[in-house]
């Protein structure tokens, strides 16, 4: 039975609304969704149908809509939206999907939206991502049919040490290496 039990255990954040809207300078958590599953891999992760909103990030910890560390190749982030305002010129991080230690999520069909204002005028910043990989064995399996908005950066590649700027380079398997190791 033991057996059984773990070849059906998933984890599953599903439909749900995740609202973060009043941050201090002492709040050290500014995610919406965080998983390290590590060393406990349940066969699948899915995250589905989240509505992430983060509001008030004008502090100098990062900002982050989902982080992942340890989901190895069984994750699934999908039809999710995130939303971030940022009310900060201070170059905080701001990243939609974070990816650390050996992750290979599938990423499709979400919204991540980014609203840097100050005062009402805009903020020029280079330090926001829509999906970064942290590390080097941090490479998504699949970036498909997402709709990114505000971004400086719409993807970090760690190994290339370079950012995807341009959105049909975003769009493009070959920029961002999907389904394939990075190349140095």
């Amino acid at each position: 039975s033991s057996i059984a039990s773990t070849l059906t255990r998933n984890l599953n954040i599903l439909n749900n609304i995740i609202n973060i809207s009043h941050i201090t300078s002492t709040s050290n958590n500014k995610k919406g969704i965080s998983i390290n599953l590590y060393p406990t891999n349940p066969n699948n992760t899915n995250i589905f149908n989240n509505i992430i909103y983060i509001n008030n990030t004008d502090y100098s910890n990062p900002t982050i809509g989902i982080e992942l560390t340890e989901v190895k190749d069984k994750t699934k982030i999908l039809n999710n939206t995130i939303f971030i305002i940022s009310k900060t010129d201070n170059n905080s991080q701001i990243k939609g999907i974070n990816l650390n230690n050996d992750c290979s999520p599938d990423i499709q069909n979400n919204i991540i939206y980014l609203n840097k204002i100050n005062g009402g005028s805009p903020i020029d910043s280079t330090t926001d991502w829509a999906i970064y990989e942290y590390e080097p064995n941090s490479n998504p399996s699949t970036i498909l049919n997402n709709n990114v908005f505000g971004f400086s950066n719409f993807y970090y590649d760690y190994n290339r040490k370079a950012n995807v700027t341009n959105i049909d380079d975003f769009n493009k398997s070959s920029h961002t290496n999907q389904r394939r190791p990075d190349s140095v």
